[in-house]
Formats: C-alpha cells, structure tokens, sequence
C-alpha cells in the first residue's frame, strides 16, 4: 500500500498510473517542461496524483496550502506566474477569484467538479518520455509560510526532491516495512 485514505487503498502501481495519465491529459493541454501547474488542494489523493502528474509531464508543482485566503492566493498567482490550476471546492471559487478561471481543473464529487477524474479516465496509464536535466529543471515550488511577510517560492528542482527524499528516509533509518504518516500540504 503506498497510499491509506480513510478507507481508500492505493497501489504504487495505482498512484504511478493514475500520475501517469493526468501528465499525459496535460500534456494535450500544451502543459510540459517550463510550466507552472498551481495546486490549491486539500489533503486528498488528488494532491498526490496532480503533484506527480504534473511532474510526470515535466511541469512544475506550485504547492499552496488550501488554508490560503484570497490576497495569499493572489500574491502566490503573481509571484509563480502558473499556466493552469486545479483546485477543489470553495478553493476552486477562490481560484477563480484569484485570476485563475482559464484553464481550471475542478476536483470533487459534484457532477460539475468531476473533470479531474475524466482527464484521468480518458488516457492511458503509460509513463511519458521526458527530455529534461533533473539536476537543474524545476519540478516544484513550495510556499514558505511567510512568517515574516507574504509566502515566498522555495524552488527545487527533479534531483533536489529526490536527494531529499534520500537524506529523511537515511535519518529516520526507514526500510520497505516502514510506514510514514503525512499530512500535505
């Protein structure tokens, strides 16, 4: 199990072919390497699939809290400059607000906030060829919490998440039985 959500259960297979086809349904949105893909969610499987996906497809995950009022959301727009967002709920109302309605990806259970799931649906599982340096293209942009001041970027690119990764699993001294529980963004 590489993913437990409330009652859910995701597979790595799972998770890898579900990132798997929304990178290639950005994809046919024009969405790749040098692009910005806002992600203002709330702790779901959603934000894991987007989040890979996105970088699947040679994006850039800009990472917000869903906690985020209109003005934060605002600055966070002008600051990282993000082509599409996908958003959830009254997030996806603010978005809107924030300047955010083109290209908006609704994730939900309304018959209205489906279009996640059937960008999902309508393509295959198939990872796509990427043509990128990892060591220096982007593939996230975190938001500090903008304690002295309005959130700022934190840039890490493909090979700075992984090498991250590496350093928390070597100090926590984690092995493949170990589970880690999370709570994003």
């Amino acid at each position: 199990v590489a993913l437990l959500y409330e009652e859910e259960r995701f597979s790595f297979r799972e998770l890898d072919g579900l990132a798997n086809s929304f990178a290639r349904a950005l994809r046919e949105r024009g969405i790749g390497v040098g692009d910005r893909v806002l992600l203002y969610l709330p702790n779901s499987p959603e934000w894991l699939v987007a989040a890979f996906g996105v970088q699947k497809a040679g994006a850039s995950a800009v990472l917000l809290s869903s906690a985020l009022k209109l003005a934060e959301l605002r600055h966070a727009v002008e600051l990282t400059q993000p082509r599409i967002a996908i958003a959830a709920g009254e997030g996806a109302r603010v978005a809107e607000e924030a300047g955010l309605a083109e290209g908006l990806i609704r994730v939900g259970a309304d018959e209205g906030d489906r279009e996640f799931w059937d960008l999902i649906a309508s393509q295959p599982d198939r990872r796509l060829g990427l043509d990128l340096d990892p060591h220096t293209t982007e593939a996230a942009l975190c938001m500090s919490s903008g304690t002295t001041g309005m959130p700022k970027a934190v840039r890490h690119a493909h090979r700075s998440l992984v090498v991250g990764a590496m350093q928390w699993k070597m100090a926590l001294g984690m092995g493949p039985t170990d589970r880690l529980q999370t709570f994003t963004p």
